[in-house]
């Protein structure tokens, strides 16, 4: 078995922005979902097998809610206390899978 990590960013200012990054196929869940459109925003990148998402352009509670969920979903477990603006998580997976 392998540790597999996930992070959360809350950025907040004049534009809420969360920024999560991790393992492409977890990432790719909520990029999926279709935050793309006309009130708000979602940018992606790449670096190997690992992705960064940035949504903006949505209510700031809404945009954590939704990512944390699916990382939830995914078996991850918290490191720290869900009400931080900086989160990390982590989860056991089998070699094969990394």
């Amino acid at each position: 078995m392998r540790l597999q990590y996930v992070y959360l960013e809350v950025i907040k200012g004049s534009t809420n922005i969360v920024e999560f990054y991790g393992p492409t196929e977890v990432v790719n869940v909520v990029y999926r979902a279709g935050y793309n459109n006309d009130s708000q925003k979602c940018t992606c990148s790449y670096l190997g097998t690992s992705m960064k998402l940035t949504l903006f352009g949505m209510p700031l509670p809404f945009m954590k809610a939704s990512v944390l969920e699916e990382i939830l979903k995914h078996g991850f477990t918290p490191l720290s206390s869900l009400e931080d603006d900086s989160l990390t998580f982590s989860r056991e997976v089998p070699l094969s899978t990394v």
